[in-house]
């Protein structure tokens, strides 16, 4: 078992969380879990790291000024480190949020009858069904049917979830947000995207 996450990192976090458009805050928790890699409470001095280096690396990307060359390098990096990483970093996260996007269908939901089985689950570090990875930070999108779901309700409540940088929860409209309930485990990650009616 992990010692808990250093009380600096979780304040790093929320910094960030604060202020999604800015680069400061991640480059100082970059340069935090470089200098405090052995007391940051995470499973390791490699894995901390690691994060720094991701989160320097996909800054880096998002600048609008990046040359085709040295893009083409950051973006190697940037691969060898999630398919090192992302799947200890988001445990069960991709695979049930994939889940809730394809169910099975068919006549046999309700009992008996034919059910096509879901589409199979194939775990892409870079990002997949619902999440991605955005300079070191973790983004979460959710449909309101999503809310309830006791294994990412677990996830969300778990030390993985401290990464999240925002959790988008796709509305309908306006009406809809005042139907939605909320876990109290996604509050501190929750955002919101509203679509019309007519895309949602």
């Amino acid at each position: 078992m992990n010692p808990p996450l250093h009380p600096d990192l979780l304040g790093l976090l929320a910094s960030c969380r604060a202020a999604p458009a800015d680069d400061t805050p991640r480059l100082v928790l970059a340069d935090f879990l470089d200098e405090h890699a052995d007391a940051a409470g995470l499973p390791s001095a490699a894995d901390a790291r690691a994060r720094a280096e991701l989160i320097r690396v996909q800054v880096e990307l998002a600048r609008p000024t990046l040359d085709a060359g040295h893009a083409a390098g950051l973006r190697a990096r940037e691969g060898r480190l999630l398919a090192a990483h992302a799947a200890g970093w988001l445990g069960v996260l991709p695979r049930r949020l994939h889940e809730l996007a394809h169910p099975p269908f068919g006549f046999g939901r309700a009992g008996g009858g034919v059910v096509s089985p879901p589409r199979p689950f194939e775990f892409n570090p870079l990002g997949g069904v619902g999440w991605r990875f955005a300079r070191g930070l973790l983004t979460v999108g959710l449909r309101p049917t999503d809310l309830g779901d006791p294994e990412l309700g677990a996830w969300f409540a778990s030390p993985r979830a401290v990464w999240t940088e925002e959790a988008a929860v796709e509305l309908s409209g306006p009406g809809a947000l005042e139907r939605l309930k909320v876990p109290d485990a996604l509050r501190p990650y929750l955002g919101r995207e509203v679509r019309p009616a007519t895309l949602g």
